[in-house]
């Protein structure tokens, strides 16, 4: 699957600079039409099945399967709380908690990895538009970020960037 990756300098809520990457990937349509046409806690409830059959491999690995994180962005389960000005779901925080108990009843790594992708859709709300729009403009982007240290460099490279460095905390890293 292709990746694309744009980096964004933005300032936080204490006023510090740091890089978001948005992190793009080509998705191929895994699961049925009524499935992705439903509410999202009932996209959810569809996913337990896959999430629960992941979740030794996501225990073994510490990541995500791609399969399981292809069929997550298929069903926009990274996008309830973001805006809908920006693409997203912007569902209410009864249906988000509901959606919350499906995931975590599979997996409870998927629910966090969800829960914090979620969470960190929300700032397109805070942020200029043109932001926004490049961190989350594609219809499968996920926002990986993480605190910023002296020895982290985005370097331009084809297709992309590619970010060195370490970190103390990032969830969702790997799938970058």
């Amino acid at each position: 699957m292709p990746t694309t990756a744009r980096a964004c300098q933005c300032r936080n809520f204490q006023g510090s600079t740091g890089v978001s990457l948005a992190i793009s990937r080509a998705v191929e349509t895994i699961l049925p039409a009524d499935v992705l046409a439903a509410d999202p806690v009932a996209r959810a409830r569809a996913l337990v099945p896959h999430i629960a059959a992941a979740a030794p491999r996501i225990e073994a690995t510490r990541e995500l399967p791609p399969e399981l994180l292809a069929m997550l962005h298929e069903a926009r389960m990274f996008r309830t709380l973001m805006p809908r000005a920006f693409g997203g779901e912007e569902i209410s925080p009864q249906a988000y908690v509901q959606m919350m108990i499906h995931i975590a009843s599979a997996d409870a790594s998927t629910a966090w990895c969800v829960g914090q992708a979620s969470g960190c859709s929300m700032a397109a709300a805070y942020m200029e538009p043109e932001a926004a729009q490049a961190i989350w403009g594609a219809p499968n982007a996920a926002l990986a970020w993480g605190t910023v240290g002296p020895d982290q460099i985005a370097q331009v490279v084809d297709g992309g960037y590619r970010v060195t460095g370490t970190w103390p905390f990032s969830v969702m890293a790997a799938c970058a």
